[in-house]
C-alpha cells in the first residue's frame, strides 16, 4: 500500500497527461484503488492506544484528490497514530472539532499554488480554534513547486514527511521551540529552524 499503490496513482496520472489512457480509464483505476485502500483499511485492526498520538488530516473543500491523504492515515493508523481524516470540512466544523477534541498535530493536503489561500484560512481556523496551541503542517504536491507555503499559509511546517510533523509537534509541545506561523521548515530528515 505505502509503495505500490503510489506508484500505480503516479502512473496512472502520467498516463493521462500524457495521452496514453483517457478520462473514464484514470477514473476506473483511481476508484479501484481507492476502493482496495478502503478495504485494506478495513481489514486492518487499526485500534491506537489511549496514549497515541492523534492526528487530523485534512484535505480542503476545492482539492479533487484524495487517494494521497487516505493512503497517508492508512500508513500513521499502521504505526499506531489515532488519525482522524476530514474530506472537505466546513472551517465552522474545523473549529468546533479541535475545540471538542484534543490533537497533537494537523496536517493539510494542498495540490496546488492556487489552494494555497484555502489553506491559509484553513490554518487561521485551526489556530483560532484551538487557541494557538495546534502544531499545524502543510504538505502535498504543492511542495514541488517554487513557492513560499510557510509564508502563504501561516503554517508552523511544510514537508511531505508525517514523521517531521509529529517530531515538530512533539517538540512544540516540550516547549523546545515556541510556536510562531512559519517558524520551522522541514528539510530533510531534520528540523531548521528559520
Amino acid at each position: 500500500m505505502d509503495s505500490y499503490f503510489p506508484a500505480v496513482a503516479r502512473q496512472l496520472g502520467c498516463d493521462w497527461a500524457e495521452d496514453r489512457a483517457g478520462w473514464a480509464e484514470v477514473t476506473i483505476g483511481m476508484a479501484r484503488l481507492q476502493s482496495l485502500v478502503h478495504q485494506i483499511g478495513l481489514d486492518w485492526d487499526g485500534s491506537a492506544s489511549a496514549d497515541a498520538e492523534s492526528v487530523l488530516v485534512i484535505l480542503p473543500d476545492g482539492e479533487q484528490h484524495s487517494f494521497g491523504v487516505q493512503v497517508l492515515a492508512g500508513q500513521l493508523r499502521r504505526q499506531g497514530v489515532a488519525v482522524h481524516l476530514q474530506i472537505g470540512p466546513r472551517p465552522a466544523d474545523l473549529r468546533r472539532l479541535v475545540q471538542d477534541r484534543h490533537y497533537d498535530c494537523a496536517l493539510i493536503s494542498v495540490g496546488s499554488e492556487d489552494r494555497l489561500d484555502p489553506a491559509r484560512k484553513l490554518v487561521r481556523t485551526l489556530k483560532d480554534g484551538s487557541e494557538g496551541r495546534l502544531w499545524v503542517a502543510v504538505g502535498g504536491a504543492v511542495l514541488d513547486r517554487e513557492v513560499d507555503v510557510l509564508g502563504l499559509t501561516g503554517a508552523d511546517m511544510a514537508t511531505n514527511d508525517p514523521s517531521e510533523v509529529l517530531g515538530g509537534a512533539a517538540l512544540a509541545a516540550s516547549g523546545h521551540i515556541e510556536m510562531q506561523p512559519g517558524m520551522v521548515e522541514a528539510t530533510g530528515s531534520r528540523l531548521a529552524a528559520l
